[in-house]
């Protein structure tokens, strides 16, 4: 019995390294790209729902979207129908969801932007909190007391 050679044949021009890689199964581990623009998830469920999705297939008609905990996939499976008619408003054809646990790349997450606040002054303290904060026996107490009180009054005074 004469024992079967595994050769490969000779090529005519030097292979490409992505499709040896593609042939030698690496491709497995690569990160799959999402099945449509991560603008569009972010445009028809919005921010809050976009920092914990993400979009990862979609085949048959069926959306699969990784979700950040499995209160947030019932949470979007609630949705679904309406999210469903957003997408396809866009032209996503997709038909159900499914949702699968993990954590998002978060590749959508908008810039967090500092919002430098004014510093608060304190108020004056109305006669009957002044008079409550003076029974507290020890002055050092009485002081943070009162202090912070004119604070929380100021901070309220400034919502409205």
């Amino acid at each position: 019995m004469k024992k079967k050679s595994w050769r490969r044949s000779k090529l005519k021009a030097p292979e490409r390294i992505d499709t040896v890689v593609v042939r030698a199964g690496e491709q497995r581990f690569a990160p799959r790209p999402p099945p449509f623009p991560l603008e569009v998830w972010r445009d028809c469920v919005g921010p809050a729902i976009a920092r914990r999705s993400e979009p990862i297939g979609l085949e048959r008609g069926e959306l699969l979207v990784r979700v950040q905990s499995s209160a947030w996939a019932q949470e979007l499976s609630l949705l679904s129908i309406t999210l469903l008619e957003r997408l396809g408003q866009r032209g996503i054809a997709a038909e159900k969801m499914r949702f699968r646990v993990g954590q998002p790349s978060y590749a959508i997450r908008p810039s967090i932007q500092m919002v430098p606040r004014p510093v608060i002054e304190g108020m004056k303290l109305d006669e009957p909190l002044g008079i409550a904060i003076s029974d507290v026996v020890d002055d050092e107490l009485r002081e943070v007391i009162a202090e912070a009180a004119s604070m929380n009054l100021a901070w309220q005074r400034s919502l409205k």
